[in-house]
């Protein structure tokens, strides 16, 4: 069985990059009480940008919860994707609502507005993709979904292959994860591409 057929690699990726974010989102949260480029800020500053901090948590363990089960589970590739969707929603809504208030407490009221309705329209735009994609039927809905999808997919392949040449290691190796994750999402989606009508 190669590389992209097994969907545990697929899962074990999500899985790494999981871990990788928890990291981030880890440092996210105390980083505005321990840099120096932040000592000056005001208390409700940087109780406000820790708070973003546990949204981007929270999000990372929404990841890191997906890629475990596809990693430990028996997923079909087209599962994998839908999973996928689904979690990219939850995620974007979690971090949208919990970014926005932080930025509230720290009194950056257009910021913290601007962070709930964007995770709450990219919430309900995959919400209803994945449920398009779902429902058994084959429209022009699913063959657009299936378009948006491969360029999506592609651009986090070229984002991720580009970041590799970022500025220190860390980020390099989250990026060649990411780069690696999207492209066997790629692959998956055009392999699966006769049950989004195509």
């Amino acid at each position: 069985m190669s590389f992209f057929d097994d969907t545990k690699n697929a899962g074990l990726l999500l899985w790494i990059a999981g871990i990788i974010m928890i990291v981030a989102g880890i440092l996210a949260i105390i980083a505005p009480f321990i840099l120096d480029e932040c000592k000056d800020w005001e208390m409700l500053k940087k109780v406000g940008f820790a708070v973003i901090g546990v949204g981007s948590l929270v999000a990372a363990i929404v990841y890191f919860k997906l890629g475990k089960d596809i990693k430990d589970g028996s997923y079909s590739k087209f599962q994998v994707i839908s999973a996928f969707i689904a979690a990219v929603a939850y995620a974007s809504l979690i971090s949208g609502i919990i970014g926005g208030i932080g930025y509230f407490i720290a009194q950056m009221w257009a910021e913290g507005a601007i962070s709930i309705v964007v995770g709450v329209i990219i919430w309900v735009i995959l919400t209803w993709a994945n449920k398009k994609i779902n429902d058994g039927k084959d429209t022009l809905g699913d063959k657009i979904i299936w378009i948006v999808l491969v360029v999506i997919f592609l651009l986090g392949f070229i984002g991720g292959i580009l970041g590799v040449f970022g500025v220190n290691i860390i980020t390099a190796i989250a990026s060649l994860v990411e780069g690696i994750l999207y492209l066997v999402l790629l692959v998956y989606v055009i392999n699966v591409r006769d049950q989004f009508g195509i």
